[in-house]
């Protein structure tokens, strides 16, 4: 874990904070690294939206499946790129994209802690 702290001070969620208050919040958000090979689905349409990922090598794609089953690509992220917040922050009951790996691809999966929606504050540093 310690080699993708370069990476997540790039990142827009931790943009201003140094390495030691990166590890402080990563530890409060149950941090967990995940790999995935290409083609893996990280989030799937449908599902519950419990984690905010953060790219730290390879690349994924967010895509979106239409009624006649056509994919339409929405993003290509690449490290240091978050996504999922918007999902989490929100409330949302399911996903409506897939996450796919493109390649070997890892990602830190985040989860928030119970804080209340009102305390808009914190959840703003996460999805601004």
């Amino acid at each position: 874990m310690e080699n993708y702290f370069e990476i997540l001070k790039k990142c827009r969620m931790f943009t201003g904070l140094d390495t030691d208050d990166i590890k402080c919040l990563t530890e409060i958000l149950n941090s967990k690294v995940v790999k995935y090979s290409k083609g893996d689905v990280i989030f799937s349409e449908g599902e519950k939206p419990e984690h905010i990922g953060v790219v730290l090598h390879g690349n994924a794609q967010i895509e979106r499946t239409d009624y006649y089953g056509n994919r339409s690509i929405v993003a290509v992220l690449e490290p240091s790129e978050v996504f999922g917040e918007a999902f989490v922050c929100a409330g949302i009951k399911s996903i409506p994209v897939d996450v796919v790996a493109l390649d070997e691809t890892v990602v830190m999966l985040l989860s928030l802690p119970d804080i209340p929606l009102k305390n808009t504050d914190i959840y703003n540093c996460f999805i601004l």
